[in-house]
């Protein structure tokens, strides 16, 4: 992904924004996982199986924080139901939720509205470089190179950066980050249902990683195609006398619908192995979760395992918080493929070299504009 690290490199003018991106999301996926445990309690008062504890749980050290955390919390849910009943610790709980969800859609929100600026700069830094490099280069280049793929690149080739790359940008902060605290957790719960899921979860990347292979392949054939067409239309309306002086309508017709031809046969096959991801990894997350429920169903129910039944449908419910962040991060990683071709053809023309150099000393007219 190395042109995808060359767009990258225009964040630094917004590096604030990053930062601030950054912060949001380690705040949102925080509060997604809460409010997520938050609901173990309800479910053990709704079905009697939770722990009573009367003591002060003590703490022993760093490895065993997730018991302490766990017996604390349930302490006070104890206390709590002792003095205010059920119904009332119930409705606490629900409110308790509900700030939670609260906060976790609250920075979702303020994550995605300081990236914009990033996106939005990025995009209008690389137009102008691209416009910049167009001016500079000389005549020579031009008659190298297709009017339309040119144009091709500072729009269509731009477009896809910003829909492919810089819209993932967001998803590789921020999912990742849900998916390390959600695993944590869930260590903390239970160390060997989570190495269970560690053998699984590759299993399922693999599969899923092996469709994408050609998908930048055919996105490069395909921009390139984009630029094909766009040149036949350039020269067309250039040409416009010359080929009905010739009566060469068809023959250009015909160019122009082979060109358009192939890039629906490419775009069709690009369109295909992207929508299959989200489905497949689905799928394959669905696999995972009955395979879980099996193996700690037995666990639970064999008394093997530290976890109550409550606490195992909390485990479920928390896994599953984990499917919807790794199923964005395999999207994006075919968007990333996607617009790897784009950000490739735009990163052509920024490092071309300019041969014709001004002479030293060289004296500078006054220009046209002036």
């Amino acid at each position: 992904m190395s042109y995808f690290k060359d767009i990258l490199r225009y964040e630094k003018k917004y590096r604030k924004f990053t930062i601030l991106n950054i912060l949001f999301n380690i705040l949102y996926a925080i509060f997604n996982v809460l409010s997520v445990l938050a609901f173990i309690p309800v479910l053990g008062i709704l079905f009697s199986t939770d722990k009573k504890i009367i003591e002060e749980p003590i703490y022993d050290g760093l490895l065993s924080i997730g018991n302490y955390l766990k017996d604390s919390f349930y302490l006070f849910i104890s206390q709590k139901i002792e003095n205010n009943g059920q119904i009332k610790t119930l409705l606490f709980i629900c409110l308790l939720a509900l700030s939670l969800f609260f906060f976790k859609n609250l920075f979702r929100y303020l994550a995605s509205y300081v990236i914009t600026f990033l996106r939005t700069g990025i995009v209008k830094d690389l137009r102008d470089k691209l416009y910049h490099k167009i001016v500079e280069l000389p005549i020579a280049y031009f008659s190298e190179k297709k009017k339309g793929d040119i144009i091709a690149r500072m729009t269509s080739d731009v477009q896809e950066v910003e829909n492919s790359i810089l819209t993932s940008v967001e998803v590789i902060v921020r999912e990742p980050l849900t998916v390390i605290i959600s695993i944590t957790i869930m260590l903390l719960m239970s160390v060997k249902l989570t190495l269970f899921v560690f053998v699984l979860l590759p299993v399922s990347g693999f599969i899923i990683s092996s469709i994408s292979k050609k998908l930048k392949a055919n996105s490069a054939k395909a921009q390139k195609e984009t630029g094909n067409f766009l040149s036949f239309i350039e020269e067309t309306l250039t040409g416009l006398r010359i080929i009905k002086g010739f009566n060469a309508e068809k023959v250009i017709e015909t160019k122009f619908n082979n060109s358009t031809l192939s890039f629906k046969k490419l775009m069709t096959s690009v369109f295909h192995r992207q929508t299959l991801a989200s489905p497949m990894s689905e799928f394959l997350g669905s696999a995972t979760i009955i395979a879980i429920l099996w193996y700690g169903g037995t666990e639970v129910l064999s008394n093997t395992s530290p976890l109550q039944p409550d606490e195992f449908m909390g485990y479920i419910v928390l896994f599953y918080t984990v499917l919807n962040p790794i199923k964005l991060i395999t999207t994006t990683f075919y968007n990333i493929q996607k617009g790897e071709a784009s950000a490739e053809r735009i990163m052509t023309v920024l490092n071309t070299k300019n041969n014709i150099k001004d002479k030293p000393n060289a004296v500078v007219k006054d220009g046209f504009y002036k």
